[in-house]
């Protein structure tokens, strides 16, 4: 088989699709799901994943599915402390709107820049726009 033919975004799309239904007939769930699908060929060619990529990739699905769970779906998973061992390491939950920039007309991802470890934060870090007037994270 030549994984790089792989259609895994549609597999990953019918098996939630599948499961959603079943949740549906269960009457566990409601409400609309679309897909949108993503190509994903170049992830089949990758190197078995090492031990801190199976534990990074555990805590942030585990953290994913809590804020799922507890309705905060408005977070994005922020894992801390990546240095150290995988018990010190701290997950929280970012807000998506922290990373727009919201403007009369449009909503705009905001770029980001990375100060490097010696160098001085950008004195704009201070100034970036509050988003509590424009959001409220849904409960």
């Amino acid at each position: 088989i030549d994984l790089g033919t792989v259609e895994t975004e549609n597999i990953f799309r019918i098996l939630v699709e599948a499961e959603l239904t079943r949740r549906v007939v269960a009457g566990s769930y409601k409400g609309p799901f679309q897909a949108i699908s993503y190509s994903l060929p170049y992830q089949a060619r990758a190197a078995m994943p090492s031990n801190f990529d199976c534990d990074l990739g555990y805590t942030i699905g585990y953290a994913a599915a809590t804020f799922i769970t507890e309705e905060r779906t408005a977070l994005m998973v922020d894992v801390t402390k990546l240095k150290d061992d995988v018990k010190s390491w701290e997950v929280f939950g970012t807000p998506i709107s922290s990373l727009l920039t919201f403007s009369a007309s449009e909503v705009l991802v905001k770029k980001s820049v990375v100060p490097a470890p010696d160098s001085p934060k950008s004195e704009g870090e201070s100034a970036l726009p509050t988003v509590a007037n424009y959001y409220i994270q849904p409960r």
